[in-house]
């Protein structure tokens, strides 16, 4: 497979979800009551949270910054490609 071939995967992926920020909130960390949760959206654009079971605080911590850390990543490639074209 090749490079931009992949990459087109990854942004076709990130294109297909929910496109507001995700926000991971620790109890005991961030919180004092509840569970652990990832907040999606803000204001009139939050929908509803996500919880994920058996993760760590770690990887709920890597999975609410996935999109926003994907999308600077795949950025940073392509911008790499085109110099490696040029």
């Amino acid at each position: 497979m090749t490079n931009i071939k992949k990459i087109n995967e990854i942004k076709d992926r990130l294109s297909k979800i929910r496109p507001f920020s995700w926000v991971s909130y620790i109890e005991d960390r961030d919180h004092q009551s509840g569970e652990s949760f990832i907040m999606v959206g803000t204001g009139d654009n939050r929908v509803d949270d996500m919880y994920i079971r058996g993760a760590t605080d770690n990887e709920q911590d890597f999975i609410a910054h996935a999109p926003e850390d994907i999308s600077f990543l795949v950025g940073e490639i392509e911008e790499l490609l085109k110099k490696k074209d040029n």
